[in-house]
């Protein structure tokens, strides 16, 4: 029974089915419909319709002139799209030629002193070589103005810090002068006063967004004016003539960097954005910053802090904009020619500040400023004295963020949520970003073909160097307690005695003073408040005269 079940054809039959069995397992798989690429085929002309599917296709356009995008250390980038510009104006360095770009992301304005504080603090850049530069990091009334007083390896440290580098004299100028090499930022027309800041037009550094007129053909800010700027390049006087066609790079080696731009007190026949200087590499000025090239930028995991809302300043005894309040005040008790004094209650006087006056603590609890008669100033004075009591209601928190139940000032990030927004700081009031990059978080701009935020890849878990990720709050927490965004009321730099005093925001009025002829304004004032008075002068005899 079993031979005949086994005959030599059946046994052949099984042999073949075995092998064909075989020859299948070994074959490519089919993909499941799953995995399987979705082929559309013609429905039958009597076949009922097929259902529209719910979710449409997205058609990313990917960056265009305009694009903006906030990046992570509260800087806004612009996108210069890739493709050939004209380079140079004819001078005996910068032969005009044509250069072909990738595209590349930069900084829309100079690198602040805000921004570059908060490198100090977690560790990775060293505070600027000027005691005048130093102190501007940690003044309120300069936390948007461009951050001076670095050398080249100073700025090329920080921009590796945001994972970028100085721009090439190439991609500057690109940046600067748009593809037909525009003669100035803004166009072919003769500068103002209204266009940058220069020619002596302010006598100072100014904020870096202050002159929108005079944005360049991709948005960008400070393009000529306020300060000169590091690029990468080694500065060759022949260079243009020999560079290649292609991304140059600039020399290989030099002597000294090629410094681009122009500052607050250049001339206006220097203020031509093809124009080309240079400086040795360890030099430093007060009129000199930078700015950085992100050219491949990717999402960031959002910090673990940041700070609520607050109101601009307002009268005598309102707290500062960063959340920190105390029991601080201050009482106006006089003012003359050109003077004003306030009492400050709530502790000892330990740093007076002040945008636009001139300002000492007279006593343990009197600030005397001096200024222009009639003038009016923002005043910020600090006292060593308890911290008080925090406020009750202070604000909002950015959206992704909830307030902190033992710090009303604070908002800690909730763990896996998708933040849309940025906080990004202007003058002493903190704002969500608008236009700028449509409130997309950093590392992501606003695809107006998709409709919606998009973002580069990036590696988890990937922060700053200075702040640490934090796996269960899948956010990026600082090492040194600072954060980008809205700052702690001082800003300090580590080991900076000012940290954690008590601080007010105050306006302080001058007085009137009388005619030339009268010596009643300067009459009677002590002997440190005449020689702070540049109406007054002081006489050994007769005290305190008008000059």
């Amino acid at each position: 029974m079993f031979a005949s079940l086994f005959s030599p054809s059946s046994r052949l039959l099984g042999l073949m089915i075995l092998v064909m069995l075989a020859l299948s397992a070994c074959a490519p798989k089919t993909p499941t419909p799953a995995s399987a690429p979705i082929q559309e085929q013609p429905a039958p002309a009597n076949a009922p319709p097929t259902p529209t599917p719910a979710t449409p296709s997205i058609n990313l356009l990917g960056p265009q002139r305009g694009t903006m995008m906030a990046w992570v250390d509260g800087s806004t980038l612009v996108f210069v799209p890739e493709g050939v510009f004209i380079m140079g104006h004819g001078g005996e360095d910068n032969p005009e030629h044509k250069v072909y770009l990738s595209d590349f992301w930069i900084y829309r304005s100079e690198v602040t002193n805000q921004q570059y504080a908060l490198c100090v603090a977690a560790g990775k850049c060293s505070p600027p070589q000027a005691e005048s530069a130093r102190k501007r990091l940690i003044d309120r009334a300069y936390r948007e103005h461009p951050v001076v007083g670095v050398d080249w390896a100073q700025a090329e440290a920080y921009c590796q810090w945001v994972d970028g580098h100085l721009p090439t004299e190439a991609q500057w100028e690109k940046t600067a002068r748009g593809p037909e090499g525009n003669l100035y930022p803004w166009g072919e027309g003769a500068p103002s006063c209204e266009l940058g800041n220069f020619n002596d037009c302010v006598g100072n550094t100014s904020k870096v967004n202050e002159y929108p007129q005079g944005k360049s053909y991709y948005e960008a800010l400070g393009m000529t004016g306020n300060v000169f700027e590091w690029v990468a390049d080694w500065y060759k006087a022949q260079y243009y003539s020999e560079s290649p066609e292609r991304n140059p790079l600039g020399p290989e080696i030099g002597e000294v960097r090629s410094v681009r731009s122009s500052s607050y007190l250049s001339p206006l026949d220097d203020l031509r954005p093809s124009r080309r200087f240079y400086l040795a590499p360890d030099q430093a000025r007060a009129d000199l910053g930078f700015r950085c090239v992100v050219e491949s930028p990717g999402y960031y995991p959002p910090f673990c802090e940041t700070n609520i809302y607050q109101p601009l300043p307002g009268t005598p005894g309102q707290t500062g904009s960063s959340g920190s309040t105390n029991n601080v005040s201050s009482t106006n008790v006089g003012r003359g020619c050109g003077f004003a004094t306030a009492d400050i209650s709530g502790g000892t006087i330990q740093s007076v500040r002040s945008d636009s006056l001139t300002c000492t603590a007279a006593s343990e609890t009197r600030v005397y400023c001096s200024g222009p008669e009639n003038a009016t100033g923002l005043v910020t004075v600090c006292v060593n004295g308890d911290q008080g009591t925090l406020p009750t209601t202070t604000g909002t928190c950015p959206p992704g963020y909830t307030p902190d139940p033992s710090d009303p000032t604070r908002c800690n990030y909730i763990a896996g949520t998708q933040t849309g927004t940025e906080i990004t700081c202007l003058d002493t009031n903190c704002l969500v970003p608008g236009d700028n990059n449509s409130g997309c978080g950093p590392g992501a701009y606003f695809d107006t073909g998709a409709q919606r935020c998009v973002s580069y890849d990036r590696p988890s878990g990937n922060c700053l160097p200075g702040y640490t990720f934090d796996t269960q709050a899948l956010c990026c927490r600082s090492d040194s307690g600072e954060y980008p965004g809205c700052f702690s009321t001082e800003q300090c730099l580590p080991g900076d005695s000012s940290s954690g005093k008590n601080c007010i925001d105050f306006s302080l009025s001058m007085g009137a003073c009388p005619s030339r002829g009268g010596s009643s304004g300067c009459a009677g004032l002590s002997l440190s408040a005449c020689l702070a008075n540049p109406k007054c002068y002081w006489d050994t005899s007769l005290g305190c005269q008008t000059r």
